[in-house]
């Protein structure tokens, strides 16, 4: 058995915690299993377990696993390895010790930080932008819940789907299917909450693969089942427009920016930013381009310490631009140098005009770039 002094037994255990608890592991349930496992098997043996024993002592599987058929135990422990150092070079930065599994084998290494060569040399931070510009939403104890549009449809009796932009809720919709014109035009129309933008879908998958990425719970919900009791209680992720999130619409700021029907108005142009920005198309109709935009504001949440990040645009493209472009490292980190905060902390309100550049009929994103932002004072 490995003698340790009780001192260093006990900063080990302690250093194990702090990993466990971290973004990094508190969700991956498994992954911290084997971590604490292999941690203690350390403590008293200094002989290296085997793939077997790992997976049947830490991972639960049964005696007759066989580690030759099923490449489980190599897959889990190249994430605890990724993990670990994403930790280190994070949250655990300033940890005097690192604690390390080397590939090759399944044993624990604790080492002093400075003579870390490998995690401080051989491994860079690949989300250092991100980690900046979402911090109020990886920070603290508020969880995450992104909230995205479920449009209004009607649907007939045959199956046919049709939209009115500026019907959103029950009660509007009640009107509209009250006028003898929508009685005449259409026939007999059912209410309908069966289809979803593809733009917001795609927006939604790019922000939750990040969040992953970063270690960071994140829930999904619809504005029109959603609930302030639990919103209260999280930082926000918010998608749509005012006309079609009732969500959205509530935490609307009065900023220089704003979504004002299907242009984003700027009240007070400074340089050469426009006055407004609108959706525009040209080119022929087999190959046409479109130039679209996003409005993007951080504000403050609704209890101290959380966030609201609102994506607001009226095409469902210009939603999909700007989760691609808030989502990717190093589009985050040019947006970082255009704000002059590649060494600072992110401001607790602004916003972001983006310029979203679609071309053919399917709308395929081909550039995207933020062409105005404004930091807002917090109140």
């Amino acid at each position: 058995m490995a003698d340790l002094g009780s001192s260093a037994y006990g900063a080990r255990q302690q250093l194990l915690t702090r990993i466990l608890s971290s973004r990094y592991f508190e969700h991956a349930h498994a992954q911290s299993a084997v971590l604490r496992y292999l941690v203690e098997r350390s403590g008293s043996t200094t002989v290296a377990p085997k793939e077997y024993e790992i997976a049947v002592n830490a991972m639960g599987r049964p005696a007759s696993f066989d580690p030759r058929t099923s490449p489980v135990v190599r897959v889990l422990m190249a994430g605890i390895r990724e993990r670990l150092a994403m930790y280190f070079l994070s949250e655990g930065r300033r940890e005097p010790c690192h604690l390390a599994i080397p590939k090759g084998g399944y044993q624990v290494l604790f080492r002093d930080a400075s003579s870390d060569r490998e995690t401080r040399t051989t491994t860079r931070y690949e989300y250092a932008a991100l980690e900046q510009f979402w911090q109020p939403h990886l920070a603290g104890d508020a969880g995450n819940i992104l909230v995205y549009t479920e449009p209004l449809f009607f649907r007939d009796e045959k199956g046919h789907y049709y939209r009115d932009p500026d019907v959103n809720d029950i009660p509007a919709a009640e009107r509209f299917l009250g006028s003898r014109s929508s009685e005449i035009s259409l026939g007999p129309l059912r209410l309908s909450y069966g289809c979803l933008w593809t733009g917001e879908v795609h927006c939604l998958l790019s922000i939750l693969r990040m969040f992953r990425q970063l270690g960071a719970p994140l829930e999904i919900r619809t504005a029109r089942v959603c609930s302030w009791v639990e919103l209260k209680q999280t930082s926000m992720i918010l998608l749509g427009n005012s006309r079609t999130n009732s969500i959205l619409k509530s935490l609307e700021l009065d900023s220089p920016f704003r979504l004002n029907g299907h242009c984003i108005e700027n009240k007070k142009p400074e340089g050469t930013e426009k006055r407004l920005y609108r959706t525009s198309r040209r080119g022929s109709p087999n190959l046409e381009r479109m130039t679209t935009y996003a409005l993007v504001t951080r504000r403050l949440g609704l209890t101290p310490g959380s966030a609201a990040t609102i994506i607001a645009a009226d095409h469902c493209r210009a939603i999909e631009g700007a989760g691609y472009y808030l989502t990717h490292e190093e589009k985050v980190r040019v947006l970082l140098e255009r704000m002059r905060l590649r060494n600072a902390s992110m401001p607790d309100q602004f916003q972001l005009v983006v310029r979203i550049e679609t071309i053919d009929t399917t709308r395929e994103i081909v550039e995207v770039e933020c062409v105005a932002h404004r930091v807002l004072r917090s109140r």
